[in-house]
């Protein structure tokens, strides 16, 4: 009986000892430790996915993509970057060389190098997202471990060039613009912005200081009031412009007999230029802008309510 006490006594030890060191969720590994790095340090990015390679490079405080030079949607590049320099491990999740499952094989990683300059500061490859769609499987570079990456990144990296564009191809300030003129084949209207003549009587010294000021209203120059709501959300609708593609391999100057221009006079004119194209049985709207390089394709809803008639834009009793 003694002896049975004493081996029980010391099974009682032993189990009291391995859980006292051994506790239920501890990690048993540490994660590799990255080096701190600022989105503002990082002037170059490479992303490989499929095969193919997208070059960014920072430039003046603006990133452009590849050889040709185009520039960077800043609110994609911003996600980009904040996913690379914010890059933080939560977990070891495989130490198999197991990829395939993980989205890290070579037909599906996403590999992505950022520069400071000239020195590689942080090379990583992307998985699939994690099962809770808040974290991401990545692999580092010279690491043959899968680990887990706080936050749901991979879709920042899933866009092409075209993606990551700069689709904006005209802007302006809405206040800058008097001025306005619409040309529809044969058909042409101006409008500037003018405050209406106040009539004063002779008997009356100066102007009644109790009524409220007038509004500037839209006149043609032979007085005809232009709708102040259309005209007003023309002018914003085109301050802050996107297009919905570019046109590859088709130059600025090689497009002529806009079907519809319209010019806004502020401190320099801003024009846009749409043509009218038939694919198949469906419109496309081509258009050129004073303020980008590049040919591009608008909206089919939001050209053709560009394209309406130049007397749409005159009150009823004008028209």
């Amino acid at each position: 009986m003694k002896k049975e006490y004493i081996i029980l006594a010391a099974i009682i030890i032993a189990l009291s000892l391995y859980l006292a060191f051994h506790k239920s969720g501890t990690t048993h590994y540490k994660l590799p430790e990255i080096a701190g790095l600022s989105s503002t340090d990082i002037t170059r990015l490479e992303i490989q996915k499929s095969g193919s390679t997208i070059l960014l490079n920072r430039t003046d405080k603006k990133w452009h993509i590849g050889s040709r030079d185009y520039l960077a949607d800043t609110a994609k590049i911003d996600k980009i970057l904040e996913a690379i320099s914010g890059l933080q491990l939560t977990d070891l999740i495989s130490e198999t060389k197991s990829y395939i499952r993980y989205d890290l094989g070579d037909d599906k990683r996403i590999t992505v190098k950022a520069w400071q300059d000239d020195i590689l500061k942080r090379e990583f490859d992307i998985g699939k997202t994690g099962p809770s769609h808040q974290h991401t499987f990545i692999r580092l570079a010279g690491d043959d471990n899968v680990y887990q990456a706080a936050e749901n990144f991979r879709r920042s990296f899933e866009l092409s060039e075209e993606d990551l564009r700069d689709k904006t191809v005209m802007f302006f300030e809405t206040i800058e613009i008097q001025g306005v003129k619409i040309t529809k084949k044969d058909k042409s209207l101006s409008l500037a912005m003018k405050f209406p003549e106040i009539m004063v009587s002779t008997d009356q010294e100066k102007p009644d200081e109790s009524k409220p000021p007038e509004e500037p209203e839209w006149l043609t120059p032979d007085g005809k009031k232009g709708d102040r709501q259309a005209l007003d959300r023309l002018v914003s609708t085109l301050s802050s412009l996107k297009c919905e593609k570019y046109i590859e391999d088709t130059k600025k100057e090689d497009m002529k007999n806009p079907d519809c221009t319209i010019e806004l006079i502020g401190a320099k004119t801003y024009t846009l230029s749409l043509f009218k194209k038939m694919e198949g049985d469906e419109p496309t709207y081509h258009a050129i802008s004073s303020e980008n390089t590049y040919p591009f394709v608008l909206p089919k809803w939001r050209a053709e309510d560009f394209m309406k008639d130049p007397g749409e834009l005159l009150m009823e009793a004008d028209k």
